[in-house]
């Protein structure tokens, strides 16, 4: 993970002035990683999701994804915990 996310902290650092927390990597055979990263801020949070795809040997952002909705992340947490 930390070869996908490693170029993209110097980002993460400038958008999350309260800092960031993976909250989530998940993999689909070795060319395809989903990150769910949660964004802190002073008076509220984000989410990003953002998906990297590696078609040959470099990794490059394919989607990229951000909502508020940390409540629904928390239940969707906890509804794969709870399994």
């Amino acid at each position: 993970m930390s070869q996908v996310l490693n170029p993209h902290r110097p980002t993460l650092h400038t958008c999350a002035k309260g800092g960031y927390e993976v909250l989530s990597n998940k993999t689909a055979g070795k060319s395809l990683i989903l990150l769910t990263i949660l964004v802190k801020h002073d008076k509220d949070a984000l989410t990003f999701r953002i998906l990297f795809y590696k078609p040959n040997d470099k990794w490059q952002v394919q989607t990229f994804k951000f909502d508020n909705k940390i409540s629904e992340e928390l239940e969707e947490a906890s509804k794969s915990y709870n399994n």
